[in-house]
């Protein structure tokens, strides 16, 4: 089996783990795949209404593996990462943007003038614009095009949502 094929595999992969898990409470963020001559399989997952500890982690982990091994032509030799998306996560994908929808975020952008780093609550995203709370309570809508990096915001010490 070829990447480009196992990497269809993890499409499927997302869409069961998703129809096992839900009803925990266990949302799939994203199932990406890092290994240049084998599979690195990291699934980020996150709770729709509770925390997700180790425990989680370790039972999404087995599922994965179940799912994988049954794969006919699926390489044998694989790795296997279950992980929650992190206090800082990166935001490229529209899975990402979706996911930080009612969180602090931070972009650097371009507008018509310069770059600029901007940061405020991510109130909704489509596949062309985000739409920002700024702190002064104001929006802003900016274009994904325009937009070079983004990212989570994590306070130390203060209240995140």
């Amino acid at each position: 089996m070829q990447k480009a094929e196992w990497l269809l595999k993890l499409a499927d992969l997302k869409t069961y783990l998703e129809d096992l898990v839900s009803v925990e409470g266990i949302r799939i963020l994203d199932v990406e795949d890092t290994g240049k001559y084998k599979p690195h399989i990291t699934i980020f997952i996150y709770g729709s209404n509770r925390d997700i500890g180790t425990d989680d982690c370790q039972n999404v982990n087995r599922l994965a593996e179940v799912f994988l091994d049954g794969v006919e032509g699926f390489p044998q030799e694989y790795s296997l990462e279950v992980s929650t998306p992190g206090l800082t996560r990166k935001l490229r994908k529209d899975c990402d943007f979706q996911f930080a929808i009612g969180k602090e975020i931070e972009i650097w952008h371009t507008d018509e003038n310069s770059a600029r780093q901007t940061s405020g609550m991510l109130l909704s995203c489509s596949t062309n614009t985000l739409l920002l709370k700024l702190p002064d309570n104001t929006e802003l809508t900016v274009p994904r095009e325009k937009i070079k990096k983004a990212g989570l915001l994590f306070k130390w010490g203060g209240k995140n949502d």
